[in-house]
């Protein structure tokens, strides 16, 4: 360029022409534009023909010789900068630009990436957080010598907080992902050249999937589900995620997933074009509920019939001289099979305790006979199938023991015990002995309804053992029944 020429940054019709014309140059260590050298004058030119931000500085104070409109926009507010030191018009930045700029007039080219700065450049000089991205490069003079610095960069504080943003906004979304009660996951589909879904890609699963399907999380992120589960699950569910992926179409099914023995509720949607999203809960315990309502109705059902049954057989088999005593004998069959019921119902038709049922018939007893009947033996649990005619037997041994045995006079006891063999699964064996009522002088000579109750109850229902004896000293009977349901 020769040095005659007109600088193009005072050129008539220069966008930054009233901003360089600003400063009175004679008083600047530069001195008027006319006079600077060609090197000054070239790279000042350079300066205004670059479209990002970039400034020229002179001279080892750093004097900012020129810059473009670009720089203009990164400066803001503050107060014209042509003329003034760099580190005068950035002072709150001196102690990182300093060191930089000072490497770059002895030779180097400094390259700065991510640099945030608190800066001072809005209207009323509130700091704020800026970043940038810039280089410091030496510029030399027509000898060789460096006499400047060529400033060029970019502001990043926009893409900056846009990635903070970003990453705030994908934190909060890895939180609500591990938090949630519902399992997630994410699913690339695999396709086959025409297209077709033939596997998936566990993309990401959260901490609530592990849970409900059973399987940790390094065991399918990355892999594909032919490679983790066997063919009778991904025969089902690619085609279905296929669809869902393909459609846009979601899908919510349930089924039972063998490979963790569990039911899931799935929900499948899809995210964008190869990818779906499952959420899935463990709803194997609505299904054994259900599972347990449907076998209780089935139960109730059955035993209610039972029930039924030994209320009509003891309606037509029951002996009375009279209607009153007719009514008595039946009210009491009935209310041993009523509560007999209403332990297994407590204790949702499993089982009924023992020691309860035979509260059941004798606390009325122990009221009225203060330490005169005795119960003891272990916790034993009666299937559901014994509790009702087992409850007619006891039943009929403490009406017999009110109305002929021990407990019609005021000097009788009643002794039950029991013990079990073989655990809960083997045999239960439960002796009734009389002793202190009036005289026994044998077997009656009449098979009673009572008898007929006990020998069909204890060997016919239950399948047990039943031995009745008559001792001078009260009647014992001693029963032997399997436990097994």
């Amino acid at each position: 360029m020769d040095a005659e020429a007109p600088l193009p940054v005072l050129t008539e019709g220069s966008q930054a022409e009233p901003s360089l014309a600003a400063p009175i140059w004679s008083a600047t260590p530069l001195g008027p534009p006319e006079e600077w050298p060609v090197s000054l004058k070239t790279a000042a030119s350079l300066v205004l023909a670059i479209p990002f931000p970039a400034t020229l500085l002179w001279g080892p104070e750093f004097t900012i010789a020129a810059y473009n409109d670009a720089y203009r926009r990164v400066l803001g507010s503050k107060p014209e900068a042509l003329g003034r030191p760099l580190l005068q018009v950035w002072e709150e930045a001196r102690d990182a630009l300093a060191p930089q700029l000072a490497r770059a007039l002895a030779g180097e080219a400094v390259t700065v990436e991510g640099a945030r700065y608190v800066i001072l450049r809005g209207g009323g000089q509130e700091p704020e957080e800026a970043w940038f991205d810039y280089t410091f490069s030496p510029v030399r003079d027509e000898e060789g010598r460096i006499c400047g610095v060529l400033n060029l960069g970019v502001e990043t504080t926009t893409r900056v907080r846009a990635e903070a943003a970003r990453q705030s906004s994908e934190g909060r979304w890895r939180e609500v992902f591990e938090r949630m009660g519902e399992g997630f996951e994410i699913n690339e589909m695999v396709l086959d050249p025409d297209g077709q879904a033939v596997d998936f890609v566990y993309v990401d699963v959260n901490a609530a999937w592990e849970r409900q399907s059973g399987f940790p999380r390094e065991a399918v992120v990355g892999r594909r589900a032919t490679e983790v589960f066997p063919r009778a699950e991904t025969d089902y569910w690619v085609p279905l995620f296929g669809r869902v992926a393909e459609t846009g179409e979601p899908v919510q099914v349930e089924r039972y997933f063998a490979p963790a023995s569990r039911w899931i509720e799935v929900i499948v949607y899809r995210l964008e074009p190869r990818r779906v999203a499952v959420l899935l809960r463990d709803v194997t315990e609505r299904h054994r509920a259900a599972e347990r309502q449907a076998l209780l109705s089935r139960e109730v059902d059955h035993r209610a019939k039972n029930a039924l049954s030994v209320v009509q057989a003891a309606l037509r088999l029951t002996r009375a001289p009279d209607l009153p005593s007719y009514m008595r004998a039946i009210e009491g069959r009935v209310a041993a099979i009523a509560r007999a019921q209403t332990l297994l119902a407590d204790d949702q038709w499993s089982s009924a305790d023992l020691l309860t049922l035979l509260r059941g018939e004798l606390d009325g007893l122990l009221d009225r006979h203060d330490g005169r009947v005795e119960v003891e033996g272990p916790a034993v649990a009666l299937p559901p199938g014994s509790a009702q005619p087992f409850a007619m037997a006891i039943h009929e041994l403490t009406t017999n023991a009110l109305k002929h045995g021990a407990l019609s006079n005021p000097t009788g006891r009643i002794a039950v015990t029991w013990s079990v063999e073989g655990g809960q699964t083997g045999r239960l064996r439960l002796r009734w002995a009389e002793e202190g009522g009036p005289p026994v002088e044998g077997p009656p000579e009449r098979r009673g309804f009572g008898a007929r109750v006990l020998d069909g109850t204890v060997r016919s229902q239950l399948g047990g053992a039943l031995s009745l004896t008559w001792p001078r000293s009260g009647l014992t009977c001693e029963i032997d029944l399997p436990l097994e349901p």
